[in-house]
């Protein structure tokens, strides 16, 4: 991971090659992917959360679809802090599916301590 005047850049490596070419720009808000630039983050709390549990954050939301084709590629991006355990959490996923066929598709979810 890099840091340079407000962006965030990840390196997966061989790890986590999912988040190569992740960029989160704080200055603009705006979250880069392989699958798409997503802009205007939108608060999101939940009481359930599904795997995350109850949690309270910020998500970006992308789709795009061709429907003459069947053509979609869709990517979210969430950081926010889950309610039972104070942990943060980055939640990311990105699809793109061409005639109904699924040609990649990304999740990974992160959580990690705030440094002291």
């Amino acid at each position: 991971m890099t840091t340079n005047t407000g962006i965030l850049q990840f390196h997966g490596g061989k790890g986590l090659p999912e988040l190569d070419g992740v960029k989160i720009d704080f200055k603009i808000l705006a979250i880069t992917t392989p699958f798409a630039v997503i802009t205007n983050p939108k608060p999101n709390t939940s009481e359930t959360g599904g795997v995350i549990g109850p949690f309270s954050g910020y998500e970006w939301k992308f789709e795009e679809a061709d429907k003459e084709f069947n053509n979609v590629t869709t990517a979210s991006f969430m950081i926010g802090q889950a309610k039972k355990t104070g942990r943060n959490y980055i939640y990311y996923k990105g699809t793109i599916s061409k005639s109904k066929n699924v040609i990649a598709n990304t999740m990974v979810l992160i959580f990690y301590d705030k440094p002291k």
